[in-house]
């Protein structure tokens, strides 16, 4: 009797431990990739299969991005990319270029609109992006901002990049 209340116990528990995660755990596993990254680079689970590369403003505007397969702008630097003299450059961009930290495109693809920062709201996109000149928005598992969906968040946008 005790020995089948311990297995029982032992089955609830891994049971109860194996639905516990709340975050699927899903790395990118693909090519290595190449990101140029204006800002600070961010906190992801894919040591051997993603580089960020450092690059500036006048990096794009000079067309020395060519080299990556795609750009990630950052949130500190949002304020700054919504400057006027950028727009056409990022509607003309041939790599994806992805906007970390915003809800919207506008005020990057459109002249005159500033910036304005927000925090994380549950049903809004993390990130917005142009690939291939379709936006898309990126928004987070089960619409919860935390380290690990954030981490997801990255690796399924390495896979969309692939």
């Amino acid at each position: 009797m005790k020995k089948s209340f311990f297995i029982f116990i032992l089955i609830l528990l891994t049971f109860a431990t194996g639905c516990s995660s709340t975050t699927p755990n899903n790395p990118y596993t693909g090519r290595v990739l190449n990101i140029g990254i204006i800002g600070n680079s961010p906190t992801i689970i894919e040591k051997k299969t993603v580089n960020f590369v450092p690059i500036t403003f006048e990096d794009l505007a000079n067309d020395n991005y060519k080299n990556y397969d795609a750009v990630f702008i950052m949130k500190d630097q949002l304020a700054e990319a919504s400057n006027d003299k950028y727009s056409k450059i990022y509607t003309e961009l041939q790599k994806p270029i992805i906007f970390i930290g915003t809800d919207t495109l506008t005020p990057f693809i459109s002249a005159a609109m500033d910036y304005r920062p927000k925090n994380f709201e549950e049903g809004l996109s993390y990130s917005a992006g142009l690939i291939e000149g379709t936006e898309y928005g990126f928004g987070l598992y089960n619409d919860k901002e935390n380290e690990a969906t954030i981490k997801l968040f990255y690796s399924d946008l390495f896979r969309l990049i692939e």
